[in-house]
């Protein structure tokens, strides 16, 4: 068995994230495209000002977004494996120690690079089309001035979609922030251990414990990746436990509220990592208040390894 912590690079994606992901993605591009023809035409019309905003808007979309996206496909398993076999030479048999994050032994869940990145995008999208409007408002009246073009009424159709998606994902992302905080999951000892215990606590910035109990739940599973070129994978539960804390059971500490995190684990269960026959073996921490409105929701996948001989 083969123990990466890291999932397959080689096995699709899963499924409809990984699809939706794509398609922001080539959307914001192809918008890149169009607000640079829209640069050229206001030049043309001698109005220098917009067409600058307009070639800076497309920059962001066609080169921030396409060259990320390029990197995605092209180059992050190179600069993923040349990282991994440098840390495998310095740590031998901690492959734990391949995952950036499991190495500090702090997993954050923090939300604030996805709020700013869609903050942005929606700055940049409905800054394009006020551009757009600014700058052919005519054109734009008169493609739609006749509901038989169904074809323009359409294409305005899916900018008014894509534009109320993207911002009232960022607006619910945002107050799903502002009411649950941040969270940070320390484990301790690291990793956990099969035939011993996975111990952590999770620091929070609540200044008042929750009024109901906090269930807390780990996970082993085992994912299959199909190998049809379908996206998407199965998944099958190997093993499952579930803690309830009560309020009382929980500390303050200066920064906030401490949930203690403790289980024990059967020595028999498969460690993290990828097994023979396109299956990866993923254990997984839930932390969330009882209550659906409480104001705690976390989840990490964590490092879980038989003890070294």
């Amino acid at each position: 068995m083969s123990i990466s912590p890291n999932s397959r690079k080689s096995a699709p994606q899963a499924g409809w994230p990984a699809i939706a992901a794509n398609g922001l993605l080539t959307a914001a591009m192809v918008f890149g495209v169009i607000l640079l023809i829209g640069a050229v035409n206001m030049l043309k019309a001698g109005e220098p000002p917009l067409a600058i905003a307009a070639v800076a808007a497309a920059a962001m979309f066609s080169g921030g977004f396409g060259a990320y996206r390029l990197y995605l496909l092209h180059l992050s398993d190179q600069v993923t494996a040349a990282r991994e076999a440098a840390i495998a030479a310095r740590y031998p048999d901690q492959p734990w120690m391949l995952n950036p994050t499991w190495a500090k032994g702090r997993l954050v869940d923090s939300q604030i690079g996805r709020i700013v990145f869609l903050w942005l995008f929606c700055a940049g999208w409905c800054g394009g089309i006020v551009i757009i409007l600014v700058q052919r408002k005519d054109a734009v009246i008169a493609a739609l001035s006749s509901w038989d073009r169904w074809g323009n009424w359409a294409l305005g159709a899916f900018f008014i979609l894509m534009t109320l998606m993207a911002l009232n994902l960022a607006v619910k992302r945002t107050r799903l922030w502002l009411r649950m905080g941040g969270g940070v999951l320390v484990i301790d000892p690291l990793p956990g251990r099969l035939g011993g215990q996975f111990k952590a606590r999770l620091e929070t910035r609540l200044r008042k414990p929750p009024t109901v109990p906090i269930r807390i739940e780990l996970t082993c599973t085992r994912r299959g990746y199909r190998r049809d070129g379908r996206p998407g994978n199965t998944e099958e539960q190997v093993w499952s436990a579930v803690e309830m804390v009560e309020p009382a059971k929980l500390r303050r500490a200066p920064a906030g509220v401490v949930v203690p995190v403790a289980f024990g684990l059967p020595a028999e269960l498969p460690q993290t990592g990828s097994e023979a026959g396109a299956t990866d073996i993923v254990w997984t921490l839930r932390i969330a208040t009882a209550a659906k409105t409480g104001a705690m929701r976390h989840s990490w996948p964590v490092p879980v390894y038989r003890a070294s001989r």
